[in-house]
């Protein structure tokens, strides 16, 4: 799914977030890894319309992955995965394309892989066995 420029700067004002305009890809941009509590606390609490879920994840997810890179894996990063799932579980069919993209199925080389990569793949394979 394409996040349209009107989604985006509608939740850049309700998150406040420091957007211009000249992102390419906002979500990536504008993650902030001190803050991925605030968007999950978000999307919970805000009645969103589906494109706003999708690109509020999108920016979990990259806020996610900067975490994993720049700080040491904690109990409180798997409390985080977890509350993640969670919603990822309540609409799976809206994130399937975003969470294929961070799975990266076609790098097996670990160098090539993000953070989050093992952690999404992990989740795809036991969520498609659920099924």
């Amino acid at each position: 799914m394409i996040i349209r420029k009107e989604i985006v700067a509608g939740l850049n004002e309700r998150l406040s977030l420091n957007y211009t305009g000249q992102e390419q890809d906002w979500d990536l941009e504008l993650a902030d890894p001190n803050r991925i509590t605030d968007f999950l606390n978000f999307i919970r609490d805000q009645n969103l319309s589906i494109e706003e879920k999708y690109a509020v994840m999108a920016l979990v997810l990259s806020s996610y992955d900067d975490r994993l890179n720049y700080n040491p894996v904690s109990v409180a990063d798997n409390e985080i995965w977890y509350s993640i799932t969670e919603l990822l579980n309540q609409s799976p069919e809206i994130y399937s394309d975003l969470l294929n993209y961070w799975a990266l199925w076609n790098n097996q080389r670990e160098e090539y892989l993000f953070a989050i990569t093992k952690l999404v793949r992990e989740y795809l394979t036991t969520f498609s066995a659920q099924l």
